[in-house]
């Protein structure tokens, strides 16, 4: 659960689609299981989520399943990468002198924007 809300606050989901996200966090999530196995359980199956991609879409092209498997590559690491604040994640190791930056220059463009003065319309 805690790689997916760290994926929702990142950029992640402005360059993958939701499938593909789903997929690379139950990925990571079944590699963190098996590295990190919890007290109560004394292994951890391993689940081949690869291979029943491959099975389920096997009317596919090797193309597809290959750019498939490149992009889960990609999108684990960055997944991995998350937890330190890697790729725009929100949840972790937050600047707040760099964010009050970004939040003046913004107000300076909202300022100059087309269409309005920049001050706050008034009520009636």
């Amino acid at each position: 659960r805690k790689i997916v809300l760290d994926a929702v606050v990142s950029d992640v989901p402005l360059l993958y689609s939701p499938g593909q996200i789903g997929l690379a966090a139950m990925m990571v999530a079944n590699d963190d299981l098996r590295s990190n196995p919890p007290s109560s359980l004394a292994t951890v199956p391993y689940i081949d989520i690869m291979g029943y991609v491959d099975a389920r879409f096997e009317e596919r092209s090797s193309k597809e399943h290959a750019v498939l498997a490149e992009r889960m590559q990609e999108l684990t690491g960055i997944l991995t990468g998350l937890p330190e604040g890697k790729h725009g994640c929100g949840n972790h190791g937050i600047d707040m002198m760099t964010l009050k930056a970004v939040h003046k220059k913004l107000k300076k463009c909202r300022a100059w924007a087309e269409g309005g003065d920049g001050k706050k319309k008034k009520r009636k």
